[in-house]
């Protein structure tokens, strides 16, 4: 056997191959590699002759030995090589990664309380009256103790509202207002609710102001009824307010920003007891409200109007009142009003000598328009047995008005008929089913609006 065909040890055939011993040896004892040994001695030798005729006879040497193998590891630098990963296990690592993350989202939101909407409630007791607030969780983050009856007052004074419950920072949650009564100054408290169901004052605003007439000071005492709406479109409501005297009248109408600026300030020569709602023309806001006149006759009458101007405007003031009980003859520029009143009621003995108007919220089946009017007076006759209550209102006629306060139809209560003697188709009752408008210079029949222009000093802007 020639010297030049023998491989004398591993390491020799392994270089000869161009394997590992590892994986020489594998093949010794899987595949019958010819190896052979010397009796008596550790180390191997090979022939080269055969180790070249059994290579010949393999279909295909193995391409990796042992040592040469990647190695098979769960490692995720290793799962995450995208040569190495199925699209079917991709998308069973996505769901699983998502059914994770949902998991962690109901939890976090398991641990946050679920607020619903705001409770109020304001009943009487033995010293007064109590108004609690209760949040979504069944909490009262709120009460308040007065000791004058004002439940009387909120049931018997249709239109007034001491408060209101409207989402103020769009945070999606109820905050609280309140025109607190027992508050020397006409004052509105803002409370906002925080994600524990806490109602927080975060500010009160003050809606002192005063009516100076012929040389009289009269001073706001009380907040008669307030509401809230967006007016200038930028997603933050504003308030409208109507404090009055402490003899009802004159009053005012204050519309002012959750910041405390004023837009509009309008005085009035009677009671103003309610807001029915707010409608938006572009960017002009319209209100309608309701009241009495203190100024058209002797006594009360019951008036409505509506009133509009630019959301954006700022600083606005104009007043009613004119010198000898005199109404007012123009509005500033911008402004539109239209004043309608529905006439004086004649003296009846079961009655007080005025009358007022109330616009109200929720309309009868028999009333198609979108304004229902009543207007009526209170019982002043204690106990009797001619009229219900005591001290309530009574309501005597029902206007139904288009939006622009012209007349649908109009009727008296028939409850009124035959206790007050009245005949529909008869004078005066029959010009009481018909309201009148103001024009600036004297009432009309038709629907029309006081003049637009700047008045004089004292009473315009």
């Amino acid at each position: 056997m020639p010297n030049g065909d023998l491989l004398d040890g591993w390491k020799s055939i392994s270089t000869f191959i161009g394997k590992s011993v590892k994986t020489i040896q594998r093949w010794e004892q899987e595949s019958d590699f010819p190896v052979h040994r010397v009796p008596g001695r550790r180390s191997v030798f090979a022939m080269k002759s055969e180790v070249n005729a059994w290579l010949k006879r393999q279909p295909e040497p193995e391409k990796y030995t042992e040592d040469e193998r990647p190695a098979k590891t769960g490692s995720f630098d290793q799962l995450f090589r995208p040569r190495q990963v199925s699209p079917l296990v991709l998308v069973l690592i996505t769901i699983a990664i998502g059914v994770m993350a949902f998991q962690d989202l109901k939890d976090i939101k398991n641990t946050q309380p679920v607020l619903g909407p705001l409770t109020v409630r304001l009943v009487p007791y033995s010293q007064g009256s109590l108004l609690t607030v209760k949040n979504g969780l069944g909490n009262l983050p709120l009460q308040f103790r007065w000791d004058y009856n004002w439940c009387d007052f909120a049931v018997h004074t249709p239109g007034s509202c001491m408060w209101h419950v409207v989402d103020l920072n769009g945070d999606g949650l109820d905050d609280f207002l309140l025109a607190a009564p027992e508050k020397s100054v006409p004052m509105i408290d803002v409370y906002l609710q925080d994600s524990e169901g806490r109602l927080n004052l975060e500010r009160s605003l003050n809606f002192s102001d005063s009516i100076d007439y012929q040389g009289k000071v009269a001073r706001m005492g009380r907040i008669e009824s307030f509401t809230t709406a967006d007016l200038d479109g930028d997603g933050v409501p504003e308030l409208i307010a109507l404090p009055h005297h402490a003899s009802k009248y004159p009053a005012l109408l204050i519309v002012m920003t959750l910041h405390g600026e004023r837009i509009l300030t309008m005085e009035h020569p009677g009671w103003l007891n309610g807001i029915l709602q707010v409608r938006h023309v572009g960017s002009e806001f319209r209100l309608y409200i309701s009241g009495t006149n203190n100024f058209i006759t002797k006594y009360s009458e019951p008036v409505v109007m509506r009133l509009s101007m630019d959301g954006h405007r700022r600083g606005v003031r104009f007043s009613l009142l004119r010198p000898g009980r005199k109404m007012g003859d123009s509005v500033p520029d911008g402004v539109a009003l239209t004043y309608t009143r529905m006439g004086s009621f004649p003296p009846n003995r079961f009655m007080s000598m005025w009358e007022r108007a109330a616009i109200r919220r929720k309309n009868r089946k028999q009333w198609r328009g979108a304004l229902l009017v009543e207007t009526g007076f209170y019982d002043t006759r204690k106990g009797t047995r001619v009229l219900p209550g005591g001290s309530i209102l009574i309501a005597v006629r029902a206007f139904e008005l288009a939006p622009d306060l012209s007349l649908v139809d109009a009727e008296f209560a028939d409850v009124m008929l035959g206790t007050l003697d009245i005949h529909p188709k008869q004078e005066p009752y029959r010009s009481l089913l018909k309201p009148h408008y103001w024009n600036g210079h004297d009432w009309q029949d038709t629907v029309c609006t006081v003049p637009c222009r700047r008045s004089a000093a004292g009473y315009g802007e």
